[in-house]
């Protein structure tokens, strides 16, 4: 009975992602349609008809596909019209990655796949199949889908990737990890398997789903697990003789035995990130747009004309033509920007600070304001414990610091002066407002000496100061914050000084292990379904992050409590747990973070006031605000 029950389960699970969700085959749809600039490509000769370059089986975008049918009232769009964009950081706009992300799988609606294997859907792939023993992971690619410059897409481009980057030292000194059995650095790489043209099949040494949770959340863009590998043979010495890279490598001023650096310069999929930061429009994308020009200030990616999604009507998506994205030098130029309707889409960069001037040119600007939930805590300050400095060292490990200074934090004021109420105060982490505890907790730990000017001594005698350093552009809000923070902290005696510094240099800092705090956002909406380890584990001590990465070969031993939450975070990603199980697993993370206060939170559970252009039709009204931004194919320019 109990076998008959599991194989029953079993069939149900394969069934749920073997069925053709939303998509169609070309035999039930004689005519597809396209963007006039499209048409007029097709005209002239330059473009094969619509019907040739669309997948035979597209995804059919309806309600219900991408996010859920009562998130947005989904209408057939128009065709044309650029999306215009604004930012001020110099790393990454996270607006265009929102738009030009495309994960192999999807949850819709949903951050990830978190409470279970049936949340999963196709998106770039057609289907999945896991085996009974969940040790293996069959996949189909949609036959007849192409690169954007026209390129079959084939399990030719799994393999390639797999086996000729991720499998080869000099690309991928160590193979990812969430590749491996078991989700572990010491696990065996899973073997791949090349079945025919559009299946492929992972299989691992023990059960283990956690690569169907990673390429089914809303950030894992379809590079994870395929690169356009016609193209970027012409840079791997196994495909092209070093006669043809030699004069490559002379252009870039690199020898042979440094081969792996060009190839990662041409290989804008290497980092997902680097999506947003590409130079190159001859790399053949799987995304709604492709880079069409790049300068200092201005990026525009025009549309895919191989795209693969369609809407219920037969067009070929995304309906909007362009995007444009401009890079100004600083939050207010921005604020300037959406004031007189120059933003077409912002969510980023819309500020919960400057909501009443948003509300007061709301109809001179030409936009609308939808307030979403922010997938998110606006603000994150982490602590790195293994910084040089033995002085800090000392301080920030004693948990009477990291608790004083939040205790210190008017959580409240914050929640009201600067997010208008909007979010909450956090629970996850001692934030009662409390300055007299605070001062109480550093006297008792020893800073309990001052110097002539009021200020707490360190350990060494000498005025303790903390570095308050943040990337230059990351938040609208970061400034306003930080100027309280700092007079929070100065309140009980602990100079503080707080500097804005260029973001490249700022992760720079951080990876090379220089940093004190590490500002970023916190993925708190994750916490809440499924943990999420790269915010409430302490990955930005870089030494301890070593220690773990090398399975303790080298680094430095992080404590009990910070090896601990590694611990229940690789337990967490390793399977697809049950809900009672990842419930276990959150309370005890959760009594960790409590207990132990890794990190600064001023609030939670903040709100996004998306901004969008009166124009823009199909922009979803409920659910997480960047799920909405994910969903940008769908989104057009009413007439």
């Amino acid at each position: 009975m109990k076998k008959c029950l599991v194989w029953l389960i079993t069939v149900s699970l394969v069934f749920s992602v073997f069925v053709g969700f939303g998509s169609i085959s070309f035999a039930q749809r004689k005519k597809y349609n396209e963007a006039p600039m499209l048409a007029e490509l097709v005209k002239a000769g330059k473009l094969p008809p619509v019907e040739e370059r669309l997948p035979e089986e597209p995804l059919v975008v309806g309600p219900g596909t991408l996010i859920p049918r009562e998130h947005v009232d989904l209408k057939i769009g128009q065709y044309g019209g650029t999306m215009r964009y604004a930012t001020a950081r110099t790393d990454v706009c996270a607006e265009l990655y929102d738009a030009v992300c495309e994960p192999p799988l999807m949850t819709p609606g949903k951050l990830r796949a978190g409470k279970g294997i049936t949340d999963i859907k196709p998106n770039l792939f057609k289907k999945f199949e896991v085996s009974k023993d969940q040790k293996s992971i069959t996949f189909y690619l949609r036959k007849g889908m192409k690169w954007s410059d026209g390129t079959p897409v084939t399990t030719e481009d799994v393999r390639f990737c797999y086996e000729d980057i991720y499998l080869n030292k000099d690309l991928t000194p160590v193979f990812p990890r969430i590749l491996r059995s078991a989700n572990r650095l010491d696990g065996e790489p899973g073997k791949l398997e090349i079945i025919d043209k559009y299946t492929f099949r992972l299989s691992f040494k023990d059960p283990g789903l956690a690569v169907l949770d990673w390429i089914s959340q809303y950030g894992t863009n379809w590079n994870s697990l395929l690169r356009p590998a016609h193209y970027l043979k012409q840079f791997h010495p196994k495909y092209t003789p070093w006669e043809k890279l030699d004069p490559l490598l002379k252009q870039e001023n690199l020898t042979r035995q440094e081969w792996w650096k060009l190839f990662q310069m041409k290989d804008e999929g290497t980092l997902g990130w680097s999506m947003v930061k590409a130079v190159n429009p001859d790399y053949p994308t799987l995304s709604p747009w492709m880079l069409e020009k790049r300068t200092p200030t201005v990026i525009t990616w025009v549309r895919n004309p191989y795209y693969w999604k369609v809407d219920r009507a037969g067009n070929q998506l995304p309906y909007i033509d362009r995007l444009r994205i401009e890079i100004v030098s600083n939050a207010e130029a921005v604020l300037m920007k959406i004031l007189s309707g120059e933003v077409d889409w912002a969510r980023e960069y819309a500020s919960m600070v400057n909501l009443p001037l948003y509300k007061e040119n709301e109809e001179k600007g030409g936009y609308r304001i939808v307030f979403l939930p922010m997938h998110v805590a606006p603000v994150q300050i982490a602590f790195n414990f293994t910084n040089s400095d033995p002085v800090w060292r000392q301080v920030v490990r004693d948990v009477r610091f990291r608790k004083a200074l939040n205790i210190a934090i008017n959580h409240d004021h914050i929640l009201k002066t600067i997010y208008k109420g909007f979010g909450k105060v956090p629970t996850i982490i001692p934030s009662e407002y409390n300055p007299q505890e605070a001062s109480r907790l550093l006297d008792e730990m020893g800073l309990n000496k001052r110097d002539s000017e009021g200020w707490r001594l360190g350990p060494d005698g000498k005025r303790f100061i903390i570095p308050l350093e943040v990337p230059a552009g990351f938040t609208p809000e970061q400034d306003a914050l930080c100027e309280l923070l700092v007079e929070y902290w100065q309140a009980v005696g602990l100079k503080t000084n707080f500097k804005s510094i260029d973001a490249t240099l700022y992760w720079t800092r951080r990876d090379a292990n220089q940093a004190y705090t590490i500002l970023q956002w916190a993925h708190t909406g994750y916490w809440r379904d499924t943990p999420m380890p790269s915010d409430f584990l302490p990955t930005n001590s870089r030494l301890w992050l070593i220690w773990h990465d090398s399975l303790g070969k080298e680094g430095e031993e992080p404590p009990q409590w910070a090896k601990r939450l590694w611990e229940l975070s690789d337990r967490a990603a390793t399977l697809l747990p049950s809900a009672s199980e990842m419930k276990k697993i959150s309370n005890e993370i959760f009594k960790i973070l409590y207990e132990n206060v890794p990190f600064i939170l001023p609030i939670d559970y903040g709100v996004y006031p998306l901004i969008g252009s009166k124009r823009l039709g199909n922009v979803p009204k409920d659910g997480y605000a960047i799920l909405a931004s994910f969903t940008q194919e769908q989104f057009f320019f009413a007439k």
